[in-house]
């Protein structure tokens, strides 16, 4: 793969950042230095309850980054905050501007937790599925998710799961029992992008991820979920309402996890970050 597009919505949240873009240098950048990224970043003049820095200090860690040869860190920032739907609305155009063939977005509190060889990927990239990361929230010392307690989870995101299908070495291609979207780690292509741009309403409380799922051309794919390791194997029933908490792909299988934000006390993000 020549030219790869990493896309990323950012706020004011320094100890995420400097864990999550070190995983992008150690287990993205660096494991493909044939590949030209281009890593954009929208960062958004907002901060939470256990956050801290500065939009210049968050600009100065994504690039840092850029000093590896085959990476250029692109930074643009917003003061006052876009929103996320905004924010991704943004990222979506800057990338449909770079004219590179596909992008990923990867949320800045998400660490990428194995060294991914994008030649693996490439192939299963043609237009004709949704290509994503296996996405989890693992908090050590978490409780098991509980009802009111929503937010705080230790848990896969990963919930309609229903077979392997391919192997790469030790990349895992899982079928899904029904079309979904989970925008972060998920691959875009141009032409997707292009048909996102036509129907996303950048001022909407519904965010990409909820507009996206429901795009008619994106409900007609079939939703290919990735996994990382040897020996992968799916656990549980897929009808079991508990596989989804209980790491029905196993947690240290999946390819991305939030690691912070989730537990505190401000919870998710949302989509009025």
């Amino acid at each position: 793969m020549k030219y790869f597009c990493v896309a990323t919505p950012a706020i004011l949240d320094k100890e995420c950042i400097e864990i999550t873009t070190e995983s992008l240098v150690k287990n993205l950048f660096t494991v493909n230095p044939d590949t030209q990224f281009v890593h954009l970043v929208q960062a958004c003049d907002h901060s939470r309850s256990g956050t801290s820095g500065t939009l210049e200090e968050i600009k100065t860690i994504y690039e840092k980054a850029g000093i590896l040869n085959n990476v250029e860190v692109l930074v643009e920032t917003s003061s006052p905050r876009l929103g996320h739907t905004q924010a991704g609305y943004h990222l979506f155009r800057r990338f449909a501007e770079t004219k590179i063939p596909h992008m990923i977005i990867i949320e800045d509190d998400t660490q990428l937790m194995h060294p991914i060889d994008l030649l693996s990927i490439e192939e299963l990239l043609d237009d004709k599925s949704i290509i994503h990361f296996s996405m989890g929230y693992d908090y050590p010392g978490m409780n098991k998710w509980k009802i009111g307690d929503r937010g705080k989870e230790d848990c896969s995101s990963e919930a309609f799961l229903e077979e392997q299908i391919k192997s790469i070495g030790d990349l895992h291609v899982f079928s899904n029992y029904r079309n979904f979207c989970s925008w972060n780690g998920t691959f875009f292509s141009q032409n997707m992008v292009s048909k996102i741009l036509n129907l996303l309403q950048s001022v909407s409380r519904d965010n990409c991820e909820d507009q996206i799922g429901k795009m008619p051309f994106y409900t007609e794919l079939p939703v290919h979920t990735l996994g990382m390791g040897k020996d992968v194997s799916l656990m549980g029933r897929r009808d079991d309402y508990h596989i989804h908490f209980d790491w029905q792909l196993p947690k240290e299988h999946h390819i991305l996890l939030e690691i912070l934000r989730r537990g505190r006390a401000g919870g998710r993000l949302g989509h009025l970050a």
